[in-house]
């Protein structure tokens, strides 16, 4: 783990914490998070296999299929660790925002 594992966490809970103030749905905040950090990494690891320009067998990034890139057992421990962190998080932010005052009194 690395600081940008901490950071994406941390945005994660900024997007989640603005949608849900304002729409007073913390689960959909919650999920639009997640969703931008795995597609986020699902975008990196896709030009990560298309070598930035050409990828193997000399494929483009516009000529790869779109699940190419969703295979997580070839991601890193950085680019994994960086959308499951920012869950984390979230799921957290969501327990304590619907049912914080049944936790806690």
């Amino acid at each position: 783990m690395n600081t940008s594992n901490f950071v994406h966490a941390a945005f994660a809970v900024v997007f989640q914490v603005a949608i849900g103030c304002i729409s007073d749905n913390w689960l959909a905040g919650g999920m639009f998070a997640i969703g931008w950090f795995i597609s986020r990494e699902h975008a990196s690891r896709q030009y990560h296999l298309a070598g930035w320009v050409i990828g193997p067998g000399g494929k483009s990034i516009k000529e790869m299929e779109p699940w190419e890139g969703m295979d997580m057992t070839k991601w890193g421990k950085d680019s994994t660790f960086d959308w499951l962190l920012a869950t984390v998080a979230v799921s957290v932010v969501y327990v304590v925002a619907r049912y914080g005052s049944q936790l806690f009194f």
